[in-house]
């Protein structure tokens, strides 16, 4: 099984929800560029072109060699962490982390996420406090800043 996070847009329209699946991404490998354009992360998108040009470079200037396995190490990188790349533009973007789901597939996620009964965000979402320690649950006590739940479990 795998596991999806769940990211709903700022306006908090559950309709609109992002599964984005955790772990390797195989396409990200295999044709990287076009991968980066599907996804519109165009920052990584102009450091992947730099760093290609810098290969290029240094290959013109005696390293022919070591080149090709320079080339395919932004792949490899988008490769392991490309997912990453997709939360973290989602979060530039204003968009929020609901939850996370164990699945097969993005339909399974869905039917999953949709069934549990997910008709409203969240209140981490609904809420949009400015106090970074409110978004995630966090209560100021007396002189100290205590956790307002232990893990999954609320108190």
């Amino acid at each position: 099984m795998a596991m999806y996070t769940v990211h709903l847009p700022p306006d908090g329209d559950i309709s609109r929800a992002r599964f984005i699946r955790e772990g390797v991404n195989i396409i990200a490998l295999v044709i990287p560029m076009l991968w980066l354009l599907w996804n519109r992360l165009w920052l990584e998108l102009m450091a992947y072109i730099t760093f290609l040009a810098a290969v290029a470079v240094f290959a013109m200037n005696g390293g022919e060699k070591l080149a090709p396995i320079l080339s395919a190490l932004p792949g490899l990188y988008l490769f392991i962490e490309g997912n990453q790349f997709i939360r973290a533009r989602l979060e530039r973007a204003g968009w929020l982390q609901d939850a996370v789901v164990d699945a097969t597939n993005v339909a399974e996620a869905e039917i999953i996420y949709y069934g549990d009964g997910h008709q409203q965000p969240s209140a981490a979402v609904a809420r949009r406090s400015s106090d970074p320690r409110e978004r995630i649950g966090m209560s100021e006590g007396p002189g100290r800043i205590e956790p307002s739940s232990i893990g999954m479990f609320p108190e």
